[in-house]
């Protein structure tokens, strides 16, 4: 397609263009047209029939075509036709398309542009109109094309268009161009695509172009004139649904209630209507939908949605979701969005604080609310943790076991906090309770810390040795106090007490009113000096302004002895039954053994036998003048010689000596007989038999074997054999020997049978037993054992329980019930228990246990009783000591039970309605009910007929026959 171009060249035949459709002047004077073409000739709609003018019609054929207007040109005037003659080919096809330009022109809108109002959502459709006319000077009518620049926007031909089929008819014959009207449709759909996160919204512009086309002309229009635009804008927006607040906080909801309500508005920006659902967590329940059938409204629609939490007891481990899924379903797919969730379930029994952190000695407090619906009594407190013995439920607390919190209501939990020492005090307490939906114990923590000093001495009972009665006082014992806190402390006070205090002195750098700097020492010594002989026993307090224990308190016991005195035993039972013997028979002499079981020596001064039938062999070891030291033994050669059969004999044994008391005797009881007895020996030693040492644990690895025999006349039969003493259980008889001697059987005459002996120590130190046989031959006398156990100090121990005794009111002058204190053996060797001692208004019976000094076997328990007697009304303080030692010889360890108790004041009045007596005043006077006095008088009697009766029976199981010429 040819373009036209003025050129200088012989074309500047354009002289103006004013306005499409209107009749141009293109002047065109043959003389200048070929020269210069500075006057180009007039065009106009119609086409003059003279030559007067150089003018040519607009609706002439040739317009538009380069032959035609080359024939019109040579047909016309003669001066019009030498004008032709000058102009070439391009000249004519460039003045022929101007021409068309000229003649085709469209009308469009004045401001040709098109702006669609509002917002359009992406994904939705809006539709704007416009509308222009359109002339065509053709002879041939001309067909339009519609297109858009942005594809989203796409116009067309509404049907109200007077351009059918996008048409514009051909000029009529009167030279008027043909019009129309076209009306079209804009139609804007905007996709997502369009709008760019973040932002909501973007204005998209298209150029709308209507193009002619022009056929069957050999020469087309200019391109710039070949179409017309309209140029359109729309704004398109993302919509959006959106959650205000985007979070909800439930904060903290009670197990087995309800949250309050929560809100949160769901919006949408969308056009159409949408639905929304939630996916809700267990105990989230929706009040109510936000909206009829849970739709949003087009166009900015809200919902108002109310949630609510009821929390189970399965919240506690599973917490609420962070976030819970929110869909919004509607035209073009589903919309996905969260709703944060946070919440904290609670019991309904909670503290306020739950964390206790003081930091310096004092009460501190918390409140247990009950936040449910029923009542909750409260149950026992447990502390656990490292520092659990620096709290202590205070005794004013509002909340303690068994107050009862009803719903809504709060008591305050007060804590006593005493420091034992400096640095972090961490610790739990664990408060039971009876709530019906859970969380029994309640827990609160306990961190406290504390900037104190800390006492803190290097023994806390020391051992001082056994010290005579008398003597100067024993050697020193040093204890040193250390500060082992973060603060320097005072000593306030020093002072001894307990039971002896008198009987121990106390020096040393340590003195109240002194400071003691962080690290720095200072010492307590002490000694020995017994008032008394046996346990001894004191308290040395120290009081200070550090950490608990406050005071200090140090235990002091020694074990008074009495001045050395010789003790003469004779080693035998007494009376002393030496059998049955034939008159005129042959038998040995019986072995009588004197011991200094004292604590000095002593000097036998004589010895006598008086009776008949028995007398003493010459036993220079024995005689007067002899000196026996500790321990030290000899043996009297005891004779027995009846004159007489069917006779009882009995004699007296009187050693004199120089040990404190009367001269020892012994009474010896015999019997002859004619029939010929089976005389029985030991064989071999009659000595001691010592076993030596022996590990504890080590049960039967030293064993030593004995043997008897019967010398006869005739067979014996052996009735009992076994080992007696304290310590017999030490000397276990062991059996399977093929010649062991065995009870209820046979020694025929002339045979012997053996025993086996085993040393089994259940504690260190000496033990000793004997070992006895009783057969139908005449009487063996028993055989002493003897052995060392080796074991560490402290290898046994004993144990008491409980720690403490505290007892409840008790009236002035009665008796509390008996409280038991059980004394075990916590290992695995036996303990020696020594005694025990009690001070107070308290008093202890030996209860299940034997008579002390006694040992209780390893895993073995027995138990005392402790009562309260008060005196005078108040409270009422005492200590039950217990003293036991692992072995003979070895040191003592004292046990201490603390005892309360609280004595109310004695009843004023004598109990009246029900009968029975009382101990009380009378009204006028200080006399004691005469009934009492009755009762015991009574209870003396009782007790008197019952020993007399027990003695009886003794002396019918046990008759003993007088020598002959005594009455019976």
């Amino acid at each position: 397609m040819s373009t036209f171009v003025p050129r200088a060249a012989g074309l500047a035949l354009l002289l103006a263009v004013s306005g499409a459709g209107q009749a141009q002047d293109f002047g065109l004077t043959a003389p200048k047209c070929v020269g210069c073409h500075t006057n180009p000739p007039t065009v106009q709609a119609t086409t003059p029939n003279d030559c007067s003018s150089y003018a040519v019609g607009l609706s002439e054929d040739f317009v538009g075509n380069a032959s035609n207007l080359q024939t019109r040109l040579n047909a016309s005037c003669p001066t019009m036709k030498s004008v032709a003659d000058t102009l070439t080919a391009q000249d004519l096809t460039d003045v022929a398309a101007y021409l068309l330009n000229l003649r085709d022109a469209l009308a469009v809108p004045a401001a040709a542009t098109l702006t669609f109002p509002g917002t359009t959502a992406t994904g939705a459709t809006r539709t704007a109109s416009t509308s222009f006319t359109l002339s065509n000077y053709r002879g041939t009518a001309l067909t339009l094309a519609l297109s858009s620049s942005n594809p989203r926007f796409s116009v067309t031909r509404k049907s109200s268009s007077t351009c059918t089929a996008l048409t514009v008819p051909a000029a009529s014959s009167s030279l008027t161009p043909g019009t129309c009207r076209l009306d079209l449709d804009v139609v804007f759909q905007p996709l997502p695509a369009d709008v760019v996160a973040p932002q909501i919204s973007a204005t998209l512009t298209s150029t709308l172009t209507v193009t002619p086309t022009y056929a069957g002309s050999d020469v087309q229009p200019s391109t710039s004139a070949s179409g017309r635009t309209i140029t359109v804008s729309a704004t398109a927006y993302r919509p959006t649904v959106t959650l205000s607040p985007q979070a909800l906080a439930f904060g903290e909801a009670v197990i087995g209630g309800a949250s309050v309500a929560r809100t949160v508005q769901i919006s949408s920006t969308y056009p159409d209507a949408r639905t929304y659902a939630l996916t809700l967590p267990a105990g989230i329940t929706e009040d109510s939908p936000g909206c009829a059938g849970r739709v949003i409204a087009a166009d900015s629609g809200v919902c108002t949605i109310s949630l609510r939490w009821q929390p189970t007891a399965a919240a506690i481990s599973t917490p609420l979701p962070a976030s819970i899924p929110v869909t919004i379903t509607g035209t073009g797919g589903t919309v996905s969005t969260s709703l944060g969730l946070s919440g904290t379930a609670a019991w309904p029994l909670t503290a306020s604080p739950t964390r206790l952190t003081p930091s310096a000695a004092g009460p501190v407090s918390t409140a247990l609310s009950n936040r449910g619906s029923t009542a909750i009594v409260l149950g026992a407190p447990t502390f656990t943790g490292t520092a659990k013995d620096d709290y202590r439920i205070a005794a004013g607390s509002g909340c303690l076991p068994g107050t009862r919190v009803d719903p809504g209501l709060s008591c305050t939990l007060t804590l006593d906090y005493t420091p034992t020492a400096s640095g972090d005090r961490q610790a739990t307490l664990a408060i039971a309770h009876d709530s019906a939906v859970g969380g029994s114990p309640l827990s609160i923590t306990l961190d406290g810390t504390a900037d104190i000093g800390q006492l803190s001495l290097d023994a806390a009972q020391p051992s001082f040795p056994d010290t005579v009665l008398g003597a100067p006082p024993s050697s020193t014992v040093t204890v040193t106090a250390h500060n082992t806190g973060s603060k320097s402390l005072t000593l306030n006070a020093l002072s001894l007490g307990g039971p002896h205090p008198g009987d121990f002195l106390r020096a040393g750098t340590c003195a109240a009113g002194s400071t003691l700097a962080v690290g720095a020492t200072c010492t307590v010594t002490l000694q020995f000096r017994p008032g008394a002989t046996g346990i001894r026993s004191a308290t040395l307090s120290i009081a200070h302004d550090g950490a608990a224990p406050n005071p200090s308190v140090l235990t002091l016991t020694g074990l008074g002895l009495p001045q050395p005195v010789g003790v003469l035993t004779i080693d035998a039972s007494n009376p002393l039954d030496v059998g049955s013997q034939t008159v005129n028979g042959l038998y040995g002499a019986r072995a009588v053994r004197l011991r200094n079981t004292g604590t000095a020596s002593l000097q036998l001064t004589g010895v006598t036998l008086n009776g008949s039938g028995f007398s003493l062999d010459s036993t220079p070891s024995c005689a007067a003048g002899t000196t026996l030291a500790i321990g030290q033994t000899c043996d009297l050669a005891l004779r027995f010689t009846p004159l007489a059969t069917d006779t009882d004999y009995r004699a007296t044994l009187t050693v004199a000596h120089s040990a404190a008391g009367v001269p020892s005797t012994l009474t010896v009881v015999g019997r002859g007989s004619a029939a010929v007895v089976p005389v029985v020996t030991w064989v071999g030693s009659t000595e001691t038999r010592d076993f030596g040492t022996q590990a504890i644990g080590a049960a039967g690895t030293t064993t030593h074997t004995v043997s008897l025999r019967n010398h006869g006349p005739g067979a014996i039969r052996l009735t009992l054999i076994n080992t007696i003493g304290l310590e017999a259980a030490m000397f276990p008889v062991q059996g399977g020997a093929a010649d062991a001697c065995v009870a209820g059987a046979l020694l025929e005459p002339d045979r012997t049978c053996s025993i086996t002996l085993a040393f089994s120590p259940g504690s260190p130190g000496t033990h000793g037993a004997r070992l006895q046989v009783v057969s139908s031959g005449t009487a063996l006398a028993p055989l002493t054992l003897t052995g060392i156990g080796l074991g560490p100090v402290g290898s046994s121990a004993l144990t008491v329980t409980p720690a403490r005794l505290e007892f409840g009111a008790t009236r002035a002058g009665a008796t509390s019930p008996p409280m038991a204190v059980t004394l075990s053996g916590e290992s695995s060797s036996a303990v020696r228990v020594l005694g025990w001692t009690i001070d107070g208004s308290f008093d202890v019976d030996r209860g299940t246990c034997p008579t002390p000094p006694f040992l209780l076997a390893a895993g073995d328990t027995c138990t005392v009783t402790v009562r309260l007697r008060p005196v005078v009304a108040g409270e009422a303080r005492g200590v039950l000591q217990i003293a036991s030692s692992p072995g003979t010889d070895l040191p003592t360890t004292l046990l201490q039970v603390p005892l309360t108790g609280q004595a109310q004041a004695a009843a004023d009045v004598v109990g009246s309605g029900a009968g029975g007596c009382s101990i009380a005043r009378a009204p006028h006077g200080d006399h004691l009910d005469p009934t009492l006095l009755a009762l015991a008088v009574l209870a003396v009697l009782v007790l008197a007929w019952r020993h007399g009766q027990r003695q009886r029976q003794r002396r019918r199981q046990h008759p003993h026959r007088e020598p002959a010429g005594h009455a019976r």
